[in-house]
């Protein structure tokens, strides 16, 4: 902790860790589909909550990180796309992985602005916000 300013320092995660956190979240995304496996849905908020906060490295354009993250989330859920639409089914997974950027954008130039308190308050409540204006 630094004492002058009062402030807690956040260990940043390593490449190698934020990988693994990212293949996690995606797998428990997919795995809380399943019957009786809906507690898979935790590990995957906090994984995108760890991700959002804590990863730098991976990390230095969140909202292309993010993109692509979305994209692989939901371009399984949604291959039916693809069967109805062809290769403009694309621009449809790209529309709702825009949504899950733009939160990574936010909760990384937000997540150095504010203590670990507020913080801890504000990211969940941006989660909610992005997921109600993608409806």
């Amino acid at each position: 902790m630094n004492t002058e300013s009062g402030q807690i320092r956040v260990s940043l995660l390593s490449r190698k860790n934020t990988l693994l956190i990212c293949l996690v979240a995606s797998c428990s995304f997919h795995v809380s589909f399943l019957p009786d496996c809906g507690f898979a849905s935790i590990l995957f908020l906090a994984g995108i909550w760890l991700l959002s906060t804590r990863c730098d490295g991976l990390l230095k354009r969140p909202f292309y990180f993010g993109l692509v993250l979305g994209l692989s989330l939901y371009a399984p859920q949604l291959r039916f796309f693809w069967t109805i639409f062809g290769p403009g089914a694309v621009a449809l997974w790209t529309v709702l992985a825009f949504w899950l950027g733009c939160y990574f954008y936010c909760a990384k130039r937000w997540s150095g602005r504010f203590g670990p308190k507020i913080k801890l308050l504000l990211i969940p409540f941006l989660w909610v916000g992005f997921e109600y204006f993608r409806i």
